[in-house]
């Protein structure tokens, strides 16, 4: 598939016991993992979608054929251990199949939804409160004004008034007081920003910061942690690795990933949203847990970091 000129357009159904004992757990998650991978394939529009079984439900018999996949116009029955597999033409057949697929699937709520369109992926300011980000840099986006915004974004790029008027909304939610917000990220990627300036948009998209307006953005998200204004924390990097083209935003009542990297020349973003209570539950079991953990240095040892930033900046700028 990874191979393929062809575009695909897939979706499926998966069942998640709605009540998950430990183990049933770690086999949503994994079913996450497996399936969050179809969806970062260049040639598949992909959307899943989710149902809770009943509490009396079975798992079905071995000797039948409980899977089965709907192509443009056939049917493929799977067996339980995936196996063997039977194709059939039968216009009648088919049509069954389609229709119980339709019926689930108006039964049914998203669970990944999968984007690549930078508009849809910024035009989240429903998405209140965001509750934790994770991401390579600090959420500077509280400290951006307006006037700001527009200055960094690039008048030449063909979509700019479009842009402009979905990112401020988009960052209006990290400006508002939300004190309880945790941000997470990396001393390593901090530093990087101080060298180039850039924040996560494509390049052709936005102007790096100057070197002055870095400092200053350094300077408050210091000034805050020193006021206890903000919950922000570095990782340790020699417990935790963290990928710079990964964001997590865990909000209500949504799990976010975005995920930015190269292809070519051409800088890629896909959005994934998570939905599924179960598996955001677990997510943020672990969220909750690093500002305790030794995934993520303290509060004293951050500040004591970015100040050493700070220093070795300011002395760059005289």
């Amino acid at each position: 598939m990874m191979g393929s000129e062809k575009k695909l357009v897939v979706q499926d159904i998966v069942s998640f016991p709605q009540n998950c004992s430990e183990a049933e757990a770690d086999q949503s998650l994994l079913a996450f993992k497996k399936l969050a991978a179809l969806s970062l394939l260049d040639n598949v529009d992909y959307q899943s979608r989710f149902y809770y079984r009943p509490s009396d439900w079975h798992p079905v018999d071995g000797g039948m054929f409980p899977y089965y996949l709907l192509t443009s116009n056939r049917l493929i029955t799977l067996s339980k251990d995936l196996a063997t597999a039977v194709v059939y033409r039968d216009a009648g057949l088919y049509q069954v199949y389609d229709g119980y697929f339709s019926e689930l699937l108006d039964n049914s709520a998203p669970f990944i939804h999968g984007s690549r369109d930078l508009f849809e992926i910024y035009a989240l300011e429903d998405a209140l409160p965001t509750k934790l980000v994770m991401q390579p840099i600090p959420c500077f986006s509280r400290y951006f004004t307006d006037e700001m915004i527009e200055k960094q974004l690039n008048r030449e790029f063909p979509y700019f008034e479009a842009l402009l008027a979905t990112v401020i909304p988009f960052y209006d939610k990290f400006r508002a007081d939300n004190k309880g917000m945790v941000d997470v990220f990396s001393l390593k990627y901090l530093r990087q920003f101080m060298e180039d300036g850039y924040i996560y948009l494509p390049e052709e998209m936005v102007h790096p910061f100057a070197p002055a307006e870095r400092l200053q953005l350094i300077k408050q998200l210091h000034a805050d942690l020193v006021a206890s204004e903000r919950k922000c924390y570095a990782i340790n990097e020699d417990r935790l690795f963290m990928n710079s083209a990964v964001e997590f935003s865990n909000e209500d009542p949504t799990l976010r990933l975005i995920l930015h990297y190269q292809r070519g020349n051409e800088t890629i973003f896909k959005h994934l949203a998570i939905n599924e209570v179960n598996i955001i539950n677990a997510f943020e079991e672990f969220f909750n847990s690093l500002p305790t953990s030794d995934y993520v240095l303290g509060r004293e040892e951050t500040i004591a970091g970015i100040e050493s930033i700070i220093r070795e900046y300011s002395s760059d700028e005289s």
